[in-house]
């Protein structure tokens, strides 16, 4: 939930958005709300899917902000439609790349939610469908290290605790194996896998179809929609990886110098 009774709000509108701000960042609202549009529009190109309401984006001037009224962000709320990002005094250079990439994230989420207006799904694919847009360049170098080095036995079932996405690297294995999908596959198919692995939620544990989810869950959706066997699946996603690594296709790290006990994957390592 985002949280603004207490604020004093200034308001700008364009086609698709609401964009709420402190009246004390104006001089860049316009540029802001011109890229809100751009991003709208390639990305619900992308997707297929276009609203019919405005989404709302409440602008926050800085953490310090956000503590002090109890707003939390950047967040995306789907079902609201509504999401928050974090301003950033300057809008040019590297600043401003964080702020597109930023906002193509947020957006991401609430254009996939038109998908099937289903509040919950696989964190996996929810993240790494918004991170891939966010920066279709995923970091190969991390991806290749993981696939090699570490020898990777299978992708984890799932993963529905916000903690485990607390590290950057867990986004840019999500992105990678979204990537995969889509650019191998297409984004109807993935479309599909998204849709018919939509969860109910029920005193804070996920159901599908009223079960619960079962260790293998994504393996199952992946098998159903892809028609394929995991070992083959695995092999061709690496494949995909070192054929991006080659290519020096990278993103976020030039090197790895820690890898993260939450990541996505199981490997030898981890037994």
């Amino acid at each position: 939930m985002i949280y603004d009774d207490n604020v004093q709000w200034a308001i700008k509108k364009s086609n698709h958005f609401i964009l709420k701000y402190p009246p004390n960042i104006y001089r860049d609202i316009e540029d802001l709300i011109t890229i809100c549009e751009n991003i709208y529009n390639k990305i619900s190109s992308f997707l297929g899917c276009h609203s019919y309401k405005l989404f709302i984006i409440y602008v926050c001037p800085d953490v310090i902000f956000c503590n002090n009224f109890e707003i939390r962000a950047p967040l995306a709320v789907p079902h609201q439609y509504c999401a928050s990002i974090l301003y950033k005094e300057c809008m040019k250079g590297m600043l401003r790349g964080n702020m597109i990439r930023s906002i193509s994230h947020e957006i991401t989420h609430l254009l996939a939610y038109l998908w099937d207006n289903k509040m919950y799904h696989l964190e996996i694919l929810e993240e790494g469908l918004a991170t891939y847009l966010r920066e279709p360049k995923i970091n190969n170098y991390y991806m290749h290290y993981m696939m090699t080095k570490r020898r990777i036995k299978y992708l984890k079932s799932y993963s529905l605790k916000v903690k485990s996405y607390a590290h950057a690297t867990n986004y840019i294995e999500a992105g990678s194996l979204v990537k995969f999908l889509v650019e191998r596959y297409g984004i109807h198919k993935f479309k599909q896998l998204y849709i018919s692995s939509a969860l109910e939620r029920k005193d804070k544990i996920f159901y599908f179809n009223g079960k619960k989810l079962s260790k293998n869950f994504l393996m199952e959706c992946l098998t159903k929609i892809y028609n394929m066997n995991i070992k083959k699946f695995r092999k061709e996603w690496k494949k995909a990886v070192n054929e991006a690594f080659k290519n020096r296709n990278h993103f976020f790290f030039n090197k790895v110098r820690r890898i993260p006990g939450t990541s996505i994957f199981s490997t030898i390592d981890d037994e």
